[in-house]
């Protein structure tokens, strides 16, 4: 699958929702739901059943081809755990803001109203923090801090798109330039493909990977049933087998799908390009 066939949204606009009882940030309930996903779909690591959770494992993409800014964001997140709490906040007046960065460094608070775009089977087109299948708004399966920080970037989000600041489909396939920062120091710095196992090994940072579109993507790449083209992974983890180091690499689209595991050696076969946030 090519991610940006998720910016192919049905005719006309999808209905925008009430968020129902879905929290800001998911309960106890929904946490255990999410790390019982993530250690499923790495039956393979042998540290996977010692992981706990933690809020990077809730971004879980749907409807819109953002893959770019929610692996910034699950980054992020993952080296600041606090991150969803001091920047989304549910202002109890039917608005909530998140607080983004301008390219200065400085902080830009985004208020946007809590409604929230729905497909008519009743789940999310957006995103959501939650296990993969969740249904619209419901409190017992999901949580909304990432469709809060998804709809405050289409709020933001400029260049030269036929899209109005506020459209979703204006961060579909969208770049880092044209959009806030979620940190203050926000920009990326390029990583050699060649040196992602060394640089995630002496920082312990994730690093975000590219995958080329479908007709530059190889064969070998292709062939693997967790690979997406035009998308963005980000190396999480590590893990040695039978004398073997693999590289893991989490998908956003959710923590219900498995994470590509590779060796150095196969980095090349897979990956267009790399950046650390």
């Amino acid at each position: 699958m090519d991610d940006e066939d998720r910016g192919t949204v049905p005719e006309g606009t999808p209905e925008y929702g009430d968020p129902g009882d879905a929290p800001i940030l998911p309960s106890e309930e929904v946490q255990q739901q999410i790390l019982d996903q993530y250690r499923r779909e790495r039956a393979d690591n042998p540290g996977a059943e010692d992981v706990e959770y933690a809020p990077w494992m809730d971004v879980n993409q749907q409807g819109y081809g953002d893959c770019w800014m929610l692996a910034n964001l699950l980054a992020v997140v993952h080296e600041d755990p606090s991150w969803p709490a001091e920047h989304v906040v549910d202002n109890g007046d039917g608005t909530v803001t998140v607080t983004l960065y301008d390219h200065a460094g400085n902080p830009r608070d985004v208020t946007v109203t809590d409604d929230l775009p729905m497909r008519s089977d009743g789940s999310y087109q957006g995103a959501y923090a939650g296990p993969g299948g969740a249904d619209f708004g419901d409190g017992d399966s999901s949580a909304l801090w990432v469709a809060y920080v998804e709809k405050a970037m289409a709020a933001s989000f400029q260049d030269d798109s036929a899209y109005d600041p506020g459209q979703y489909e204006a961060i579909v396939g969208g770049w880092d330039q044209a959009a806030p920062y979620l940190t203050p120091e926000g920009s990326v710095d390029s990583v050699d493909v060649q040196d992602l196992a060394a640089t995630y090994d002496r920082d312990g940072a994730p690093v975000a990977v590219l995958t080329p579109n479908s007709d530059s993507a190889t064969d070998t790449a292709k062939g693997d049933p967790a690979y997406v083209t035009n998308h963005v992974f980000v190396l999480t983890d590590s893990y040695t087998a039978d004398g073997t180091t693999y590289y893991e690499f989490s998908n956003p689209h959710g923590p219900d799908k498995p994470p590509l595991v590779l060796t150095p050696e196969e980095f090349d076969d897979y990956f267009s390009g790399a950046g650390t946030y």
